[in-house]
This record gives C-alpha cells, structure tokens and sequence, in this order.
C-alpha cells in the first residue's frame, strides 16, 4: 500500500519501525514463539549487537521487515491462536491507495491452526466482525484514495481476507466454538455471530476491548453507533454493502444502564469461559474502575445480514 512504500523509502521511518520491532522481540517475541527464530535470524543480530554501525543495522533491518513468523500458538484447552495481521500482508494489485489486509498464506496457517479443534480462542489486532457503518464508512474513504484517514485496515475491507475468513467459517472441520479477541479500535463491544442457513453452525464471539489509554473521540462515536442502529437494521438495504453475508450478528448490550452497544472507555477486558470453550461471562474494567458486563439475554437477539458479497 501507500503507506508501506513511503516508509521504505525513509531510512528515519525504517528506523522508527525496526527499533519498535527489535523492542517487541525481545520483550515479547521472542518468548512467544522461541522456536521460530533460527540462525538466520540470529546471526545478523548478534552481529549488529557486537558492531552497531551502519552495515550491520541494515542487515538486520532487512531480516526484521522480512521476517515472517511472529504469529503462534499455545497448547491449552481451549488452544489459543495469535495471528498476525501486521507484517503478513495481503497487498492491493489494483491501486497503492487501496488497504491491505492479513496475507494468504497467513490465513492457511491460520486455517491449518485452528482446524480439528472442538474450540479456539483467537487473538487478532483488530476484529474480524466490526460496526458496520464505521466499516462502510472507512469503504467510502477508501474509495476516495485516502485509507490513512480512517485507518481502513479492518478485516472486511479487502474482499479477498473477507472471503477467506469467512469460508475458514464455513469449513466443516472448524471448531465448534471460536472466540475471538480484538482491540486496536478504541472502544468495547461483543458480538455474538453464527452462520446462516447452516445445521450445527459454529458459534462465535467476536469480543473487543478498548486499550489502557486509548478511546474513541467524542461526539463521534455516538454519532457513528446511532447511525449504525439507524441504518443497518436487520432488512436494511444498506447491508448491501458489507462483506458478511449469510451471518447471524447478535449485539450483546452492556449492563451500564445506557441504550448503547459500545463502551468508550479506557479498559481493560475480561473474558470467562465454560469448559467447552464459550464464555460464561464478558465484561470490561474501566480506567474508572467501574466494572461492565456484557448481556446475553433478549436484548442481544440476533440481527440477520442477508446481503451477499458486492
């Protein structure tokens, strides 16, 4: 994308990212996934720690902006499945103002991860299922050539990751029970989505929570949710234009005493699951210290997209 070819053009904003890389590495990365450094990726290293000149930080810059293995998974009940949407990217072939999403042969690993499992909890930056009139939104701007000012990087907006999500979704080997964990968006929500039509459909949990510091601008997310409520009802014609089709979105209502669906606070998120893997309780811890659940109950009936892929 755009974006991406400025950056590499920038020696400074090279630097920037591969100082925040080599940081995520060593204090996260690394102990994530031990096994998928290997001498390759080593070698450069140590020589630029030994020698930090000029030679040796470009080596290892190359080695981190092509490094491809920062996604991994933990063996508990249920397995936990952290993807990596940032560095494995699924670029535009169209247009270099167009956004780009998670990559193909993440997804296969991803499908390869997650398959054969009566229940996954999946980690993904941002949400495979968000607030459609924010997403058509970002669709209109995108549309326009600037991406960047509405950071158009959700999941829906590049037809080819929607596609294959949504068909890892339908596959009759997936599990059971997927929940999914998401921030990156600044506020907290939860969604429960199943698909259509379908006998023993999964049953998924699309769960977001704002960051420690992080919220939505104000009046804007008000404004964006009412329209959201106003304009994608379950028969809307409007609905049209998203990339879910054939899905059951159920919005589960916080216990916050507010009409809203969204959270625009400062939190952190709290999840806990029945053994099968579904969770018996979602809720948010604010900067406030004030506790919210999210409500499984009347009034989180599902809402039915009916439209098909544009």
């Amino acid at each position: 994308m755009g974006w991406e070819r400025a950056v590499n053009n920038s020696p400074l904003a090279r630097s920037i990212i591969s100082n925040g890389m080599l940081g995520y590495f060593f204090c996260q990365g690394w102990g994530n996934n031990p096994h998928a450094f290997s001498q390759d990726f080593w070698t450069p290293l140590t020589e630029f720690i030994e020698k930090p000149d000029a030679k040796n930080l470009n080596a290892m810059t190359d080695v981190l902006h092509h490094f491809e293995h920062w996604h991994y998974t933990i063996p508990t009940t249920p397995k936990v499945v952290v993807i990596d949407t940032r560095t494995r990217r699924w670029r535009s072939e169209s247009s270099y103002n167009k956004p780009s999403a998670d990559g193909l042969g993440s997804l296969m690993d991803f499908q390869h991860d997650v398959l054969n499992n009566d229940a996954v909890i999946v980690v993904s930056p941002a949400p495979m299922f968000g607030v459609k009139f924010i997403e058509t939104l970002q669709r209109i701007v995108t549309f326009m050539g600037k991406p960047l000012a509405t950071d158009s990087e959700n999941w829906m907006a590049h037809p080819g990751s929607a596609n294959a999500i949504l068909n890892i979704f339908k596959h009759p080997k997936t599990p059971k029970n997927f929940v999914i964990l998401s921030g990156d968006v600044h506020y907290s929500f939860a969604y429960d989505v199943s698909l259509r039509f379908r006998k023993g459909s999964p049953r998924i949990w699309q769960i977001t929570c704002s960051g420690f510091r992080n919220q939505f601008p104000e009046p804007y997310l008000s404004v964006f949710e009412w329209f959201d409520r106003k304009l994608f009802w379950p028969q809307s014609p409007l609905n049209i234009f998203t990339r879910r089709k054939r899905m059951r979105i159920g919005r589960r209502r916080p216990d916050n005493g507010s009409p809203r669906f969204l959270i625009n606070n400062s939190a952190v998120g709290e999840v806990k699951l029945h053994p099968d893997g579904s969770p018996c309780y979602i809720g948010v811890l604010t900067a406030q210290g004030e506790s919210f659940a999210f409500q499984d109950g009347e009034e989180t009936k599902p809402e039915t997209e009916t439209a098909t892929s544009p």
